[in-house]
């Protein structure tokens, strides 16, 4: 019994373990079922990803191709060409006047880059195209002259204010005109050259004027010593205006200084090639680059010598094209009579090559360069309302650092890879550009330019201020000068406590005797109050006067109390101002209109840089950043020294850390030692 209880035991164990075995293999089975359709699930959605990436990246691939071609944007509201084009200090661009169809008209619009469309804004009150358009030092914009409807020249002016976005009338000008040139000089003022008009004899125009904004009225100033229209005027470092060709029953070669100290005008070297309806731009190292106008030469002009010499010449003959000069240093072409392609003239090689073409062609278009980097198109003959933009890949921006036992270092974002230019310490440095100015104490003032380090001047700075092409050296007793590329000259025997640059023109500090303007040819003095510190924005200068005053702002002609208080620090980023008042108040951001709080707390140093603020708030908070209207903390850390550059900031976090890079999203490291000093590109 036991025996066949076990005989059956172990036949029913054998039977239940055949039974399990099934069960665990049909188990096994259905597992691997599941195991398997998971699977394919998962290779799906890695297949899936695998393809939104391949479209991701085709896309990346698109927009970085992007960056070497123009691609349409929001269309005008008004079809235009012969307008004018003009970037506001909020980065907006302002449109005005033209033919539209058959008419002259009155309309204005403005760009968006931040939603690429215009929007209506206020009418012109005369009608006009050929007309020219100036951005002036206290934020409006100046139009004058220009060819209204058949026959008839608007002789009066008009100043666009963006703030209630209309415009009106200011004074007359004493010459009528159109096909002119308009020119902001280094004193706000503003000069008209040239031109032709129909109603005068002879109709080519020699007369120029000059506008100033304190007053509203135009003035004569010096004649030109050879009349034209269809001509070319641009800024020199020195202050200077350079006009060049033009059209006077023939095509002009001749060229002229304008300066504004003596009101008169001076011949200098020639063209080797008359020509009208060209394009001049002032190039980085102070030199103008003029294109188009006749067959495809072009030619440079050196104020060191006053000559012009043959540069490459364009792929293609143009005129009534634009040309631009990007933040690279290049200068790009686009467009003209019955050409539809664009071209890139490399400063450093002296080289045209061919770039994207543009969407549609077009002529007597408008062009700027918005502060994102990308070119602008608007409007133009045969295709009058559409739009376009145009990006190519900026320089890479360079940090400089000395780091004690390794020496003077560059770092490029591009190459992510240091570079050392120099073992000696330098007392201080700054950026001009992709340029280097370096105060080596004995050393004197040394120059890196990308690829050597040359000395430019023997003496100690005291202090040094850069703009542009443009350096200014605070010597001390031996007072301020001037660097402008290639020689030095004395501005003036006193001994500035502090300066600030911004285009030509330079402000000082000179302590009892009060805040000072150098306009390129003169000094003229704005107050005889004692700053405690000034920062500048564009042409705006913001001057704290201490807990007697407070916090004015100078725009160009008048000045105007901001607040009473008393800012501990102050940085500017575009048309805002960010100002720390202390434990008392926090920190505040002023755009141009009104003030708003952005924090109670009371942060240990700020900097800016396009839309974004840094903030270190010391050991009990860290680092944070304030974009679109909100806080973020970056990290608890606490840096010792913080600068940036467009979407990148850079910051010292000392001997434990080193210097770390934020890009934006991620943190990275660029090097464990920490320096005695750093300084960034703009």
């Amino acid at each position: 019994m036991l025996k066949n209880q076990d005989k059956d035991g172990l036949t029913i164990n054998y039977r239940c373990r055949i039974m399990d075995n099934f069960i665990a293999v049909t188990e096994r089975r259905n597992m691997i079922k599941r195991y398997i359709s998971r699977i394919c699930l998962l290779v799906g959605i890695v297949l899936m990803i695998a393809v939104l990436a391949r479209a991701s990246t085709l896309d990346a691939t698109d927009d970085q191709a992007g960056e070497e071609k123009w691609t349409q944007t929001g269309n005008l509201n008004f079809a235009r060409y012969q307008h004018t084009e003009t970037l506001l200090p909020n980065g907006k661009v302002l449109v005005a006047g033209g033919i539209g169809g058959s008419n002259v008209i009155v309309q204005s619009e403005l760009y968006d880059p931040a939603t690429e469309k215009w929007t209506q804004t206020g009418n012109l009150n005369f009608a006009r195209s050929l007309h020219t358009a100036t951005l002036l030092p206290n934020g409006k914009v100046l139009v004058a002259g220009g060819l209204g409807s058949i026959g008839t020249y608007p002789i009066q002016s008009e100043l666009y204010d963006p703030t209630t976005r209309k415009w009106t009338t200011t004074g007359n000008l004493n010459f009528a005109r159109q096909k002119h040139t308009a020119t902001l000089l280094p004193n706000g003022k503003v000069l008209v050259a040239g031109g032709y008009c129909t109603n005068l004899s002879p109709y080519y125009l020699g007369q120029s004027e000059l506008y100033d904004p304190a007053t509203g009225k135009w003035t004569t100033t010096g004649n030109l010593n050879f009349a034209r229209q269809e001509h070319t005027a641009n800024l020199l470092p020195d202050g200077k205006v350079l006009v060049a060709g033009g059209y006077y029953g023939t095509q002009r070669i001749q060229s002229e200084l304008y300066d504004h100290a003596t009101g008169t005008w001076t011949q200098t070297g020639n063209l080797n090639f008359a020509r009208s309806l060209h394009t001049a731009n002032l190039l980085p190292d102070g030199k103008v680059l003029v294109a188009g106008g006749n067959g495809v030469i072009s030619e440079l002009y050196d104020p060191a010598t006053g000559n012009w010499t043959q540069t490459g010449n364009l792929n293609f003959a143009r005129y009534y094209h634009s040309a631009t000069l990007l933040f690279n240093g290049n200068v790009i072409v686009a467009g003209g009579n019955g050409v539809i392609s664009s071209e890139l003239y490399d400063p450093a090689t002296g080289n045209w090559t061919q770039t994207g073409n543009l969407n549609f062609a077009r002529y007597y278009h408008s062009a700027t360069l918005l502060s994102n980097g990308k070119v602008l198109v608007a409007g133009g003959y045969r295709n009058d309302n559409t739009s376009e933009l145009y990006y190519t890949k900026p320089l890479p921006v360079l940090l400089a650092a000395y780091i004690t036992g390794s020496g003077l270092l560059v770092y490029n974002s591009d190459s992510a890879v240091w570079m050392k230019i120099s073992s000696d310490s330098p007392d201080d440095m700054i950026f001009s550009g992709s340029t280097l100015y370096l105060d080596l104490g004995i050393g004197g003032i040394c120059k890196w330019d990308g690829t050597a380090l040359s000395q430019i001047a023997k003496d100690n700075p005291e202090y040094m201020v850069a703009t542009g092409s443009v350096l200014y050296g605070d010597f001390g007793a031996s007072g301020v000068y001037k660097w402008d590329s290639y020689k030095w000259s004395q501005l003036t025997t006193a001994n500035p406590e502090y300066m600030v640059a911004s285009g030509s023109v330079l402000y000082g500090d000179f302590g009892a005797s009060g805040i000072y303007k150098w306009d390129g040819t003169a000094w003229s003095q704005l107050t005889s109050a004692n700053p405690e510190n000034m920062v500048i924005s564009g042409s705006t200068l913001y001057v704290d006067f201490g807990t007697s005053y407070g916090l004015y702002k100078w725009d160009g002609t008048t000045w105007a109390q901001l607040t009473s208080a008393n800012p501990e620090n102050m940085v500017t980023s575009g048309s805002t101002l960010y100002a720390d008042f202390g434990a008392s108040y926090g920190l505040y951001a002023w755009d141009g209109a009104s003030w708003t709080q952005l924090t109670s707390a009371n942060p240990e140093d700020i900097v800016a840089s396009g839309s974004t603020l840094y903030a270190d708030f010391g050991a009990s908070y860290g680092l944070y950043t304030w974009y679109a209207a909100a806080w973020a903390q970056l990290t608890p850390a606490n840096p010792e020294n913080m600068v940036a550059s467009g979407s990148t900031l850079y910051v010292d976090f000392g001997a434990s850390y080193g210097i770390y890079k934020w890009d934006g999203a991620t943190w990275s490291q660029l090097t464990k030692s920490n320096p005695e000093i750093m300084a960034v590109s703009n």
